[in-house]
């Protein structure tokens, strides 16, 4: 089947919809090749640039400030060790050790109060910071609460 005036029979477009006359260089391109061409150019500038790998956005707490995200590649470990940091050594000193404000977490009796690991999460996760609770998104509770229990010497 032949199209006329440009038109591409295969689609069933009629003549001269599919085609973009009088391009650079004098070709003719359908317009699903220009379509194919700028989605593979879009696609590949983005992995090219890393668009968004560095650019993430800080997440509002429930109060609404601002906190950092925190990039996913970093290991459980790591990003429980940040959140400590951020939002607990104040309290419970920098090695978990304790202070006079709030009770030591590097122990073995944290491991008998809460049972497990999960419990600690909840507790965490409903009251800590004591200075804000509730204010740990499910993520930065859940990765705290293994780091936690971890240094507890939790399995």
């Amino acid at each position: 089947m032949e199209a006329d005036r440009g038109g591409n029979a295969n689609s069933g477009c009629p003549p001269g919809h599919c085609k973009q006359p009088n391009l650079p260089g004098g070709s003719d391109v359908d317009a699903k090749g220009w379509v194919t061409a700028i989605c593979v150019g879009t696609v590949g500038w983005f992995l090219l640039t890393g668009c968004g790998a560095s650019n993430q956005k800080a997440a509002p707490d429930r109060a609404g400030a601002a906190r950092p995200s925190m990039p996913a590649r970093l290991s459980r470990e790591a990003r429980g060790a940040k959140v400590f940091a951020a939002s607990c050594a104040s309290c419970h000193g920098a090695k978990a050790q304790g202070t006079a404000s709030a009770p030591p977490l590097k122990t073995a009796n944290l491991l008998h109060r809460f049972g497990s690991e999960a419990k600690l999460r909840e507790f965490i996760a409903h009251n800590m910071p004591a200075s804000n609770p509730g204010s740990l998104s499910a993520a930065q509770a859940s990765d705290v609460s293994w780091y936690v229990w971890k240094l507890a010497g939790g399995r």
